[in-house]
């Protein structure tokens, strides 16, 4: 069994190949097509298999090979090629699939390189035994014509790979330094006034059995500090959302430039709730994401602008690589435009175009966040009306927050707005 997968594990091709290697074996057909054209003869049948037979784990071997080993396929299929056709006109597919592995070169002269040393021995031999003109003359040209186009397609797949590299880099030093600014921020926001609270309350402790005025005094400065810094991050969050969009828009137009697709980028002035902000930030992102590494696009438009009540995003390419089955990106994008009520819509066919459709109403704005926050609030200045209830009737404390409970949970979802 283990070898048995093994022996599968180097017949397989890599699996960021696809099924591309797959497909390519239905031109290995062109070996039968004789047996149409004459009586059937088991003699023959025989050998075009035994040629199929040797040359099958040869081709799929290639696909792992490292480069400097590719010469041996090479080498047994042109080998198949000669012994073939001295029966079967279909042997210059042969020779083709031998200059077809330029693809797997790591380098662009390394794949030239391949070519013209098999169109050098394919002429040799054509020279040397002066085979019919309908082996040697269709063999020389497909086998050149399909070999430099490979040769052009590892290097284009090469590209496409270093600057997927660079733009996934980029992404990651982008959110490292985010990150470091966040930090930043948060320690020039919270440092010196975690300091002063600490500092407070630990004289609040030693001056509350000597001089409990001075001590209340103090409390009284570690609410307010503890309430101004609440105020400080929330701005600071709020400023966070406010320009993600506009920054996600920069960051696409600069990967789609790095990447070489021309963009036409239509974008109305609005002002959005950092509800939609953020679920119109995800979308983009993960659109043009698609664009760039699926679609095969020379040219995407992006729009965002407002008609009536409804805000509309589009983002429309003309790629030829038509779409499957709904994957994860766009399932996720869905499901965040129907969070806001929205219409979310995706067409392959002439391109691929992903058009969200969000209503610029109240109730579409909110979000689970913000509710939260207005919660959260409406909770601490009730807790804090409550508080300084009980520091006045002292007598009543252990069952004052029994009492109030029930009035305090109503007043803090009555303060809170339904959710959309």
């Amino acid at each position: 069994m283990v070898a048995r997968q093994t022996v599968w594990a180097w017949l397989r091709p890599p699996k960021e190949r696809g099924i591309a290697p797959w497909l390519y074996l239905v031109y290995a057909l062109f070996l039968f097509f004789h047996h149409i054209f004459r009586p059937f003869d088991w003699a023959l049948l025989s050998r075009d298999l035994a040629v199929l037979a040797v040359f099958l784990p040869a081709y799929l071997i290639s696909w792992r090979l490292p480069s400097r080993w590719l010469p041996v396929p090479t080498a047994l299929m042109m080998a198949l090629g000669f012994l073939a056709a001295e029966w079967n006109p279909g042997a210059p597919t042969l020779f083709i699939y031998a200059a077809s592995l330029s693809v797997n070169y790591h380098e662009t002269r390394q794949g030239l390189r391949h070519v013209l040393l098999v169109l050098l021995v394919l002429a040799v031999w054509s020279w040397l035994r002066q085979p019919p003109i309908w082996v040697w003359a269709p063999g020389l040209a497909m086998t050149a014509v399909i070999g430099f186009i490979n040769v052009f397609e590892a290097n284009n797949r090469r590209g496409r790979e270093r600057l997927l590299r660079q733009q996934e880099e980029i992404e990651y030093l982008a959110g490292l330094a985010e990150r470091e600014r966040i930090a930043r921020d948060l320690h020039d926001l919270l440092g010196h006034t975690l300091s002063l609270i600490t500092l407070k309350a630990e004289l609040a402790g030693k001056l509350l059995a000597r001089n409990p005025d001075h001590a209340k005094a103090e409390i009284r400065d570690i609410e307010t500090a503890a309430r101004d810094a609440l105020q400080e991050v929330r701005d600071a969050v709020t400023g966070y959302r406010g320009s993600g969009l506009q920054q996600e828009l920069k960051r696409v137009a600069q990967a789609l430039q790095v990447v070489g697709i021309e963009q036409q980028i239509q974008v109305q002035d609005l002002t959005l709730p950092p509800a939609i902000e953020n679920v119109l930030s995800f979308v983009l992102r993960e659109a043009v994401t698609n664009v760039i590494r699926h679609a095969r696009a020379q040219h995407c438009a992006i729009r965002l602008y407002r008609a009536d009540r409804y805000l509309e995003l589009s983002i429309q390419d003309d790629g030829s690589q038509r779409a499957g089955n709904e994957g994860n990106g766009l399932r996720g994008m869905r499901e965040r435009i129907i969070t806001l009520n929205g219409e979310f819509e995706f067409a392959s066919g002439d391109g691929h175009c992903v058009r969200v459709r969000i209503p610029m109403t109240p109730q579409s704005a909110q979000t689970d966040l913000a509710q939260a926050v207005a919660t959260q609030a409406n909770t601490q200045n009730h807790s804090h009306a409550h508080s300084q209830d009980n520091s006045a009737n002292q007598s009543q404390s252990q069952t004052m927050p029994l009492a109030t409970t029930p009035n305090h949970s109503t007043a803090s979802s009555a303060g809170a707005e339904p959710a959309p």
